[in-house]
């Protein structure tokens, strides 16, 4: 009974971290992973640090993020991965 009470107590933190992944879209090459697009709400966006690379064009015209918080295992960042009102990240 005990472990059950214990699973139920980490399952909201498990759901939150599912679905904070599912506004990502990934890709991955040579075991290299990157985010190659976001569809989430906006406001303040932290990347999972899974995470290697940011692509090209992956936040590109989501005028609703206000930040984005990079992790340090982020190593590459391609031009162009966030325009907003016409500045670039």
């Amino acid at each position: 009974m005990k472990s059950i009470i214990q699973w139920l107590s980490i399952l909201p933190a498990l759901l939150a971290s599912t679905l904070a992944q599912a506004q990502f879209t990934y890709s991955t090459n040579g075991g290299v992973i990157s985010v190659t697009g976001y569809s989430g709400a906006g406001g303040a966006v932290a990347i999972s640090n899974f995470v290697n690379n940011i692509g090209p064009g992956a936040f590109e015209n989501r005028s609703s993020i206000t930040s984005i918080t990079i992790p340090i295992s982020v190593t590459n960042c391609k031009r162009r991965s966030k325009t907003v009102a016409g500045s670039r990240m």
